[in-house]
């Protein structure tokens, strides 16, 4: 049974505004266009805005005339224009130029049925790179998305995270993933006893001084460049997550806060405050663009507790704040001791261990347990099985994690194409994944084809010219096993 929302019932829904598509899309080619300016600065007929924009006169008479009549601009004369006040909230609404952020998460949903389908991000496939790669390629886009992330798209924050010890015994703060510094410094602010160190990749943090200074906390701050899969500042009160989980799926966010987890000093008070990415088991799902565009999801208390116990993290409190924000407080777990491992097993429980050795416990025996594949460029490597494959790469790209599988790639290793060992991987569509195969840079080797009635396998070459299986547990399109 599907229960409705409170205060709204079935007869009140309007899906006909609920799939209007042309609306959005008009909002957005307009305000990218700058008509409003435009139209404030005397073009107001649709030929001087035509010319002005750089359009084609009759295409964008049409959009002007949809949007006048959904209330958007006056057209005061067969032709003529003026801003109302619509339109002049459209000019001051941000993030909606499609030549920016605004335009790559428009775009994005646009692959939210490839993403339905496999829960990977499809991304890729629209802009040529996965999400952080393809902002590290566009400076001015990823300085884009800084704002959208920071006070320009967020208003300048001013709350504070309410722990469940208090600030008192606080005196540093790594703000991990913290963009330009906008939520630092306003706990800064807060807090005067407090210095406080930013971490975000180069590009980003270079920009937070501006920030910093306008907070005139920058004195207290140092600013470190860098990836928070990469070892973090050691010895600090408090690490703060905000924003920070919920981009990422679970292997990498086991591994950002594996590196919390090191960098926090087990036995002190340190302790792991994470802020988004987290909510309430009983919370309802929600869909958001950090999905499609990077993959992330949020995890229920539950699913979070477990994570962070194979990082070594133990949760150690958890509420909705005054302001309504899920946090999530976690300290680094003490390793057991030989004393209470031997008084566990006697008593039937399970004995506590390092995540390492619990997944070498969980093998099976004779099962393949890690690989090394051979590659002339790990990037090229990485970037192919990750496409094509969804595995989980190192940030410096030398080792990967997989379902069942983690190993590296090895420079200098030739590969054997023709002899040796021969591994196979599982797909969950196979003319799919062909197609991903050959549009970054693998080949196919051997075609699908049926081996039994539900198994279907090909054989291809990675860009490092190792052969790859695959097997998936369908017949080829089109093919009809016998009766």
């Amino acid at each position: 049974m599907v229960e409705e929302q409170p205060g709204r019932t079935e007869d009140s829904v309007d899906l006909d505004s609920m799939l209007d598509l042309s609306t959005p899309w008009s909002l957005r080619a307009v305000a990218t266009l700058r008509l409003t300016e435009h139209i404030a600065a005397g073009r107001t007929t649709i030929t001087e805005l035509a010319a002005a924009a750089g359009c084609d006169r009759d295409a964008l008479h049409a959009v002007l005339g949809h949007l006048v009549a959904r209330g958007v601009f006056a057209e005061t004369a067969p032709g003529r224009f003026a801003v109302n006040r619509a339109a002049e909230q459209l000019a001051q609404t941000p993030f909606l130029d499609l030549t920016g952020i605004g335009g790559r998460m428009a775009h994005t949903w646009g692959t939210l049925l490839d993403y339905v389908r496999t829960g990977q991000p499809a991304y890729q496939q629209v802009f040529g790179r996965p999400f952080w790669e393809d902002l590290a390629a566009h400076p001015r886009i990823a300085a884009d998305f800084d704002a959208l992330m920071g006070p320009a798209g967020h208003g300048i924050p001013d709350f504070d995270v309410e722990l469940s010890d208090g600030w008192e015994d606080v005196r540093t703060i790594v703000d991990v993933g913290g963009g330009t510094g906008a939520m630092l410094a306003s706990l800064l602010r807060r807090h005067p006893q407090v210095r406080g160190i930013l971490v975000d990749l180069p590009g980003t943090a270079v920009r937070a001084g501006e920030v910093l200074e306008n907070f005139g906390v920058a004195r207290r701050v140092a600013v470190r460049g860098q990836s928070f899969f990469d070892p973090l500042p050691a010895g600090a009160d408090l690490y703060l997550l905000k924003g920070v989980l919920n981009d990422w799926p679970d292997e990498p966010t086991v591994a950002i806060l594996r590196r919390c987890a090191e960098a926090a000093e087990a036995g002190t008070n340190a302790r792991i405050a994470v802020l988004g990415g987290v909510s309430p088991d009983e919370s309802p799902r929600s869909l958001g663009i950090d999905m499609l565009v990077a993959g992330g999801k949020t995890s229920t208390l539950t699913q979070f507790t477990a994570l962070a116990r194979q990082a070594g993290l133990e949760v150690a409190a958890a509420r909705t704040q005054a302001s309504g924000r899920f946090v999530v407080e976690c300290r680094p777990a003490a390793p057991p001791t030989q004393q209470q491992n031997y008084a566990a097993e006697r008593q039937g429980k399970p004995v506590t261990q390092d995540p390492e050795a619990t997944r070498a416990q969980a093998l099976v025996h004779g099962q393949v347990c890690y690989l090394q594949l051979p590659a002339a460029s790990r990037e090229r490597a990485a970037a192919f099985y990750q496409a094509v494959f969804g595995w989980q790469i190192d940030a410096h790209y030398p080792d990967f994690a997989a379902p069942g599988l983690i190993g590296q790639w090895v420079e200098g290793r030739p590969p054997a194409r023709e002899a040796g060992p021969m591994i196979w991987l599982a797909v969950a569509d196979m003319n799919d994944t062909l197609e991903r195969v050959t549009r970054h840079g693998g080949e196919i080797l051997e075609p699908p084809a049926p081996d039994g009635p539900v198994r279907t396998l090909a054989t291809i070459v990675d860009p490092e010219g190792n052969p790859v299986g695959l097997a998936s547990h369908a017949p080829p399109a089109g093919h009809v096993p016998p009766p």
